[in-house]
C-alpha cells in the first residue's frame, strides 16, 4: 500500500475543514477516517494563562514523520496528516491535528499507540 504522509510544524492555526479537503484530494480509497485534535486546557487549580511551545522545526518534523511511518506500517494506514503548532497558545487553542485514513472500514483503529 502506498502511504501518503503530510507533516507540518507551524505557528499558525489549522482549519479542520480545509485539512479534510486535503484528505479527499490525496486519497480516494478511504473507507474510515479518524481525527484527533489536541487543545490547550486548564486543569483545576492550575491558573494556566498560556502554553509556550518551542520547536526545532526540522527535528520535530523528522521525529513526527518517523512515528507516522511506524504507524502507517503497523496499521496499514493509507493517509496520515499531522499538524503540530508551536509558539504561545492560549487556553482552548489547537495544539495538534492528526488525521488518519484506511481503505477498509472493518478495521478498528486504536486510540492509543
Amino acid at each position: 500500500m502506498l502511504n501518503k504522509i503530510i507533516v507540518a510544524v507551524q505557528k499558525s492555526d489549522f482549519d479542520l475543514n480545509s485539512e479534510l479537503e486535503t484528505l479527499k484530494l490525496k486519497t480516494e480509497k478511504a473507507g474510515a477516517v479518524v481525527i484527533f485534535v489536541g487543545k490547550v486546557r486548564d486543569l483545576d487549580d492550575d491558573n494556566l494563562r498560556y502554553l509556550e511551545i518551542e520547536s526545532f522545526e526540522d527535528l520535530a518534523k523528522s521525529q513526527i514523520k518517523e512515528i507516522c511511518d511506524d504507524a502507517a506500517n503497523k496499521w496499514d494506514l493509507e493517509f496520515i496528516l499531522v499538524k503540530h503548532r508551536f509558539g504561545r497558545l492560549k487556553i482552548n487553542d489547537n495544539i495538534v491535528l492528526v488525521i488518519t485514513s484506511v481503505s477498509y472500514t472493518h478495521l478498528t483503529l486504536p486510540t492509543k499507540a
